[in-house]
């Protein structure tokens, strides 16, 4: 249950980074990294050849030149699992890269392609990967880029060139924090609920993430018991099911050992320190927000940095708490003076 309010705050730290370097005219690239995998590949052996392929590109005097050529500041790097029935499992990497100025979309996916698949062939069992789909990469423009760039939304080859919107620039940090639609942030930290294994009328799709090997799990689980009860006589269906149960239990197993301990957000460095972004644990934020504060994932992220930062979890529940307040709207209201008032004369633990 507190993966959901992790992904938000991880969410408002990228939206935060994306708005403050679209403010000053920076651009983003949202890039994908996938290889070429057949069912037999195990998610080890796959997960192996595309994290160590992505990192051996950006590494070395080539990707020094390379950063100082096209002026790239840093990047924000994030993994995704699904499995499909046709092609096993499929994690790929989403990152997004800060560049001071425009870059040539061309010429930095060309570069970027030919480094990149030169390292994926190194790996046993795994061919070279598609320039279409190896290396993909799209501007995610701000709504001022939108407008320079010549951007049209009715242009369908035009649209094809971003992942996204990028960050409102017209807006305040404030705004576009607490009313953004889904974008790249979105992208790179909630990635698992946007693929759902079922269609509206109930039809078995070909692609799942993790949170749908579970489900699909689960429910095979609750219709096998409901068949038991009611429909005992239904044996080749029963046998179906247990068969469903066994592939997807052993399915989330595998995804779990695979990434159990693994960072799934990481910060290139320097990159946290530019835009303001602290450095808090999973952990830290799980604790503060997850009984009685979870509202508060409305609030901008300095606000919710500053609860994290000095402790004050059991000051700001009391506001939430009390009986003065009587709607969300004015509990938040007050723990956003709370939080406005003059926090620098508490120590680091509150």
């Amino acid at each position: 249950m507190c993966a959901p309010i992790i992904a938000e705050y991880r969410a408002k730290e990228i939206a935060q980074a994306m708005y403050l370097h679209q403010k000053a005219d920076g651009y983003v690239v949202f890039v994908t990294f996938t290889v070429r995998h057949k069912r037999h590949h195990t998610i080890g052996e796959v997960l192996n050849c595309l994290r160590k392929s992505a990192t051996q590109t950006k590494q070395g005097k080539a990707w020094q030149g390379f950063k100082d050529r096209f002026k790239l500041i840093g990047n924000i790097r994030s993994s995704e699992y699904t499995y499909t029935l046709s092609n096993g499992h499929h994690p790929h990497l989403h990152e997004l890269w800060f560049f001071e100025e425009k870059p040539d979309l061309k010429a930095i996916k060309e570069w970027v392609y030919k480094r990149y698949a030169r390292y994926v062939v190194k790996h046993d069992g795994f061919e070279s990967p598609s320039y279409k789909n190896g290396v993909d990469m799209r501007y995610c423009l701000s709504s001022r880029q939108r407008k320079t760039d010549g951007f049209d939304i009715k242009d369908v080859d035009s649209i094809a060139r971003y992942v996204s919107k990028g960050s409102d620039v017209d807006r305040t940090l404030s705004e576009v924090l607490v009313n953004r639609p889904w974008g790249a942030p979105e992208e790179m930290t909630k990635n698992q609920y946007k693929v759902s294994n079922r269609s509206s009328d109930g039809v078995f799709l070909d692609s799942y993430n993790s949170i749908a090997l579970a489900t699909e799990y689960m429910f095979s689980q609750y219709e096998l018991n409901r068949c038991l009860d009611e429909m005992p006589e239904n044996v080749d269906y029963i046998d179906h099911l247990r068969k469903r149960i066994h592939k997807f239990k052993s399915l989330y197993i595998d995804y779990a050992d695979a990434f159990f301990g693994t960072r799934q957000l990481y910060w290139s460095r320097g990159l946290k320190e530019r835009f303001d972004v602290y450095e808090m644990e999973d952990k830290a934020i799980n604790e503060t927000f997850e009984e009685g504060l979870n509202e508060l994932m409305v609030l901008d992220i300095e606000y919710l940095q500053k609860i994290i930062k000095y402790r004050l979890k059991g000051e700001v529940l009391n506001i939430v708490e009390s009986d003065e307040y009587k709607t969300d709207e004015e509990r938040v209201n007050a723990v956003i003076s709370f939080l406005d008032g003059d926090l620098l004369r508490r120590n680091r633990y509150g």
